[in-house]
């Protein structure tokens, strides 16, 4: 989260008993980006938050490490260096059956706009933010009292990785959000 990333970037996660080890899990090189950008690469309006899209990296299976590894290889980065703002890891989980039909995806833009007196436009740019409304109408019991034990545990301070398709990181890169 808020780094200085680029689609031609690589990275590899390991994860071990002891630092540095791979015992648990020796992840692959992959492109940290996986989706195209049709315009400029989105920045947020604090250049020292990185770009608008974070990194995604879903690991096969659920795995317990005491420590977790991040090895980044960014040749040709224009700063002459790797900024990572944030990680986050943690567990997944995905209901047998997904959200109903007609998600809805949208954008809660946090930027201001006024006016003087004058008519001059004085303008407060902010970050945007992702969001989505869904139902999930199809929880089994057992998902549903996950779900519900998320929710009274994570309440609206914690920190929750929606990933929409865990199978499309693309999708997700640009859809999802913490």
């Amino acid at each position: 989260i808020n780094h200085n990333l680029s689609g031609a970037d690589t990275w590899k996660i390991k994860l071990g008993t002891t630092a540095s080890a791979s015992d648990v899990y020796a992840g692959s090189w992959s492109n940290v980006a996986q989706l195209n950008q049709y315009h400029e690469p989105l920045i947020w309006s604090d250049e020292d938050l990185g770009f608008a899209y974070d990194t995604l990296l879903i690991l096969p299976a659920a795995y317990t490490a005491r420590y977790l590894t991040i090895e980044i290889s960014s040749v040709g980065n224009p700063a002459g260096y790797v900024q990572v703002g944030r990680v986050f890891a943690g567990p997944m989980w995905q209901p047998t059956i997904n959200a109903a039909y007609g998600l809805q995806d949208f954008v809660k833009d946090m930027s201001t706009t006024t006016r003087a007196e004058s008519g001059t436009r004085w303008i407060t740019e902010r970050r945007r933010t992702r969001g989505v409304k869904c139902a999930l109408e199809w929880l089994t019991p057992t998902e549903a009292e996950w779900f519900h034990e998320l929710m009274m545990s994570g309440g609206t301070c914690k920190e929750v990785l929606y990933a929409p398709k865990a199978t499309d990181l693309a999708y997700s890169q640009r859809y999802g959000f913490v």
